[in-house]
């Protein structure tokens, strides 16, 4: 399988609609400008669940770490971002561009996410 695209919402002076997607277990991709941030919801009432943006830079040869953020139990929505698109980004081929999100094994199902666009 592969990574579901997900639609970035763009913010206005009108509003925005809130497109809310469940997570997936080959995890979400989205065009990221570097000014993207998500909200994202975990609906476990018992337990936090860790979702993980990609990491595609290498300094010196050398990868930069991942971003975790835990998402507390029953969260009605945890802001994160913004992804700086030289960090999180793809940078070649059909993903170029692209910031990727996994979400913690076999817990993607407890997961909903909006990704919006400053």
């Amino acid at each position: 399988m592969a990574r579901e695209e997900l639609t970035v919402t763009q913010i206005t002076r009108e509003g925005a609609f809130h497109a809310v997607a469940t997570g997936v277990a080959d995890g979400h991709k989205f065009l990221n400008n570097g000014r993207c941030f998500a909200i994202v919801q975990n609906a476990d009432e018992d337990n936090p669940h860790t979702i993980t943006v990609i990491s595609q830079k290498t300094v010196l040869g050398l990868p930069v770490g991942d971003k975790a953020v835990v998402i507390p139990k029953a969260s009605t929505g945890h802001l994160i971002g913004p992804w700086p698109s030289d960090v999180f980004n793809a940078v070649s081929g059909t993903d170029e561009g692209m910031c990727y999100f996994d979400y913690e094994a076999g817990e993607h199902a407890h997961f909903s996410v909006t990704v919006y666009e400053l």
